[in-house]
């Protein structure tokens, strides 16, 4: 198992074992590089921890638990976690500031704990197996070297994967994994497991008054903390720079506490291209640039392995550039800071600015109205775009409203390409929809649905795999808990104003960036898919129409072969066409390491 995830880990390997307990560890060094491999075991209580990830609010904390007559053998973070889990237990895991996944055998009250940092940066899988036996992992593909772990399909899996292009909150496409859910921690001992919820965004954010002013002083102070904090380290350290407001911004503070600072950046050759964005920022702020280019024929080189590298199918094309830069930036450094979370907790997307309208919608002619209502693949087909609005709109439903909006195939396609009912994949918002239900506010209501599941799911798997994959740890210092607590529910008009966009976050980016980055409308970090399919990778678009194709073994040949179609008529389909070619390769992988199995 520990051989398995050997790229999250290269510089170390640690075992412990007591009882029917056993722990693995593959440690990248990062902070105390000469005390701080793993496991590490208390001298206090001895209980023994592995972790991966970063304690950014360690120092404070040791303070406090060597005051309390804690000892320390280290001066890694990890230690820290350790100790802090036996002075006050799990339930105070909110306190821990950092990204995190751990497992802790506890021998005092015989437990094994597991827990997973606030918002889900870190990943941590567990299988719940016969004959009160666990197995858990950062990565299912370690669950599948232990040989306990059957590689069994969750076939419900597959509409939600069809639906949004990856696995959502605690389910993944494999019947016997799970993925404890963020803010969460697993105990687990002879009497049964408990799971218990140390977090989350709506509980523990501020709830503010309507009168508040914005707080751009405290917003700004939090924020330059967060990056200085995220900035701890024994190792080199980079930054992603797009030149979008987020990553410039993360940046341009990280500048103010170092004199030297390298950025990396990834284009594709075309006009979307954000390359001399990021080239402009890097100069103003004098940092040493790299900027990669991302070619189709490199795209269909690395293909195969970042399909790998998700384990299970995950559309997000841009998981294939994120790992290209990856590899590169690991070339000088082992930790960079992202913008990851700002537009989800400053209000960046386009879709929260559609959503303001939802409240308008009976106000549009029936016959829009009646277009809206419709979910047929002939009027999805010509306007993709404006008949997923209209029919987010139409939903009073805010589970299934909040779907919608992020939908890759809607509920009827996914039904049509499966060849069966399948049941409604807007349920899977349905748990994040219920937590919101007090908030009035369709658009921030929105946003913390989001946190608890786009983000996690999409964006943070993305940025933690691909980036792992190359032995290259990444931080997010917009996903600060506090950050998180002060603008999770901020009102309105501090994240969205009309058709502005981070109202407020652009008030505090005045101070340190320029007036041109400020303003630079958002484009997303998305390659040129299309191009990409009608080129190098032509030859295996046409194989996903052929009946003996992998995919073929899970959806019906004729309903994939229409979207090729539409896509070679021009139509607005290549995001769901670039899904049934990931999850053709994936299902390929697939049979040969059952295959294998069978084999061996």
């Amino acid at each position: 198992m520990a051989q398995a995830v050997e790229h999250r880990g290269p510089d170390s390997v640690g075992f412990h074992q007591r009882g029917d307990i056993g722990l693995a560890i593959r440690r990248l060094r990062i902070i105390d590089l000469a005390t701080g491999d793993q496991p590490i075991r208390s001298e206090c209580y001895g209980a023994t921890i592995v972790y991966n990830g970063e304690l950014y609010n360690y120092r404070e904390l040791r303070d406090e638990l060597e005051a309390r007559g804690h000892r320390f053998i280290t001066r890694s973070d990890t230690e820290v976690v350790l100790h802090f889990y036996e002075q006050y237990g799990p339930d105070a895991f909110g306190r821990l500031n950092g990204i995190f996944a751990f497992a802790i055998d506890d021998p005092v009250t015989d437990t094994l704990v597991l827990a997973r940092d606030h918002l889900g940066v870190k990943p941590l899988y567990v299988a719940h197996l016969a004959a009160k036996t666990i197995a858990f992992a950062s990565e299912p593909k370690a669950l599948f070297a232990s040989g306990l772990v059957p590689n069994e399909l969750d076939e419900r899996s597959i509409g939600t994967y069809l639906t949004y292009g990856h696995a959502v909150g605690d389910r993944t496409i494999w019947s016997k994994i799970k993925k404890l859910a963020p803010g969460h921690a697993l105990l687990i001992s002879n009497d049964g497991s408990q799971l218990v919820r140390y977090w989350d965004v709506v509980s523990r954010s501020r709830h503010w008054a309507q009168g508040s002013l914005a707080p751009t002083d405290e917003l700004s102070a939090l924020l330059e903390d967060a990056v200085r904090r995220n900035m701890i380290s024994d190792v080199p350290v980079g930054a992603f720079l797009s030149g979008g407001i987020d990553s410039s911004l993360v940046t341009a503070l990280m500048r103010r506490d170092t004199r030297q600072l390298r950025t990396y950046s990834v284009g594709f050759g075309h006009a979307a291209d954000e390359l001399d964005d990021a080239r402009r920022v890097s100069q103003l702020l004098g940092t040493q640039h790299t900027a990669l280019m991302v070619t189709a024929s490199d795209a269909q080189a690395a293909l195969d392995d970042v399909v790998r590298i998700y384990d299970e199918p995950f559309a997000d094309a841009a998981g294939l550039p994120t790992f290209l830069l990856a590899k590169r930036a690991r070339e000088n450094v082992t930790v960079v800071l992202t913008g990851e979370g700002g537009d989800e907790l400053f209000g960046g997307y386009r879709r929260y600015v559609g959503e303001q309208a939802h409240n308008l919608y009976r106000h549009l002619p029936m016959s829009l109205r009646s277009f809206a209502a419709r979910d047929r693949a002939e009027a999805i087909a010509a306007l993709r775009r404006p008949a997923r609005i209209l029919r987010a709109l139409a939903n009073d439903d805010r589970a299934a409203r909040y779907s919608v909006w992020t939908e890759t195939f809607s509920a009827f396609q996914v039904e049509r390409l499966l060849g069966r009912p399948f049941r409604d994949p807007y349920r899977d918002y349905e748990g994040a929809a219920a937590s919101v239900a007090g908030i009035r506010d369709d658009v921030t209501a929105m946003m913390a649905v989001e946190i608890q599941t786009w983000l996690a799911d999409a964006y943070l798997e993305k940025v933690d795999k691909a980036t792992m994959a190359a032995s290259l740890e990444a931080r997010v210092p917009l996903l600060d808990p506090r950050l998180v607590e002060m603008m999770a529910l901020a009102p309105r008009r501090w994240k969205i104003r009309g058709r502005a966009t981070k109202v407020l976050l652009r008030e505090v980016a005045a101070r340190f960036l320029p007036e041109r980055t400020i303003r630079k409308p958002k484009q997303g970090f998305g390659p040129p898919v299309g191009l990409w399919l009608r080129t190098t990778l032509r030859d295996r678009v046409r194989e996903l129409g052929q009946r003996n194709s992998a995919i073929g073994d899970h959806l019906e040949p004729g309903e994939i072969k229409l979207v090729i179609d539409r896509f070679d008529r021009g139509g607005n389909a290549a995001s769901q066409l670039w899904a049934l070619l990931v999850f053709d390769i994936w299902a390929r992988q697939r049979r040969t390491q059952l295959a294998s199995a069978l084999r061996s």
